[in-house]
């Protein structure tokens, strides 16, 4: 008998869970889209792939840049300007979802 989609969409969301695999739903803007497909084209990679490259590259390079401040003795300013940027970014998300609330409560 052939599956529901909801029945397959049911086994791939055990199988990923099995697998460790985090879901990921965002929206962004058109540019980062258009930017987003030439990069997959370009490196042969599926968005998923593409995703996880640029984190890994962008993680270790984070790393380097930790490892060398902390040679020069500079660990507790980069760790302090992580921090605040987190909170930067935190706000900025805080921010957008109140406004997306709001802007919803409006269309109501």
């Amino acid at each position: 008998m052939k599956k529901s989609n909801a029945e397959r969409q049911k086994i791939y969301r055990e199988r990923a869970k099995k697998q460790n695999q985090k879901r990921l739903n965002i929206y962004i803007s058109e540019k980062a889209d258009e930017h987003l497909f030439f990069l997959k084209g370009f490196h042969g990679m599926t968005q998923k792939e593409l995703i996880e490259h640029l984190l890994d590259k962008a993680y270790r390079a984070m790393n380097r840049k930790i490892k060398r401040e902390r040679d020069k003795g500079m660990e507790i300013k980069i760790m302090e300007q992580l921090e605040c940027e987190w909170e930067e970014q935190l706000e900025r998300i805080q921010a957008e979802e109140r406004e997306k609330s709001n802007n919803q409560s409006v269309e109501k």
